[in-house]
């Protein structure tokens, strides 16, 4: 690994330094580099946005982009549906397993 790529050794290439790169020019971005840091930063795992924290003015741009396409960043119906649904099973198994004095 080189001493300049040391910090993105456990992320995704250099897609980290690309992103911030396309961060510093937003909102002057193209529309294709504003959509590449938005799939970016749906997908970036905690330590790729804790890398991207690191750089104040990354993270600043990052924040400009979060309030600037809300829609990308909403829970979904679809997601909505399945935490509901794995809360009901969660409640429902607890009840039973109440009911028949396991817990």
């Amino acid at each position: 690994m080189t001493e300049n790529n040391t910090r993105h050794g456990l992320v995704r290439g250099n897609q980290l330094d690309r992103v911030e790169t396309l961060l510093e020019r937003y909102p002057e971005a193209s529309e294709a580099e504003q959509h590449e840091i938005g799939q970016f930063l749906k997908r970036a795992t905690p330590l790729e946005v804790g890398l991207l924290s690191g750089n104040a003015l990354a993270w600043t741009k990052v924040e400009q982009y979060k309030s600037d396409h809300p829609h990308l960043f909403a829970t979904s119906r679809r997601e909505l549906a399945v935490w509901l649904g794995l809360a009901a099973f969660v409640a429902v198994a607890v009840f039973l397993l109440w009911d028949v004095g396991m817990v």
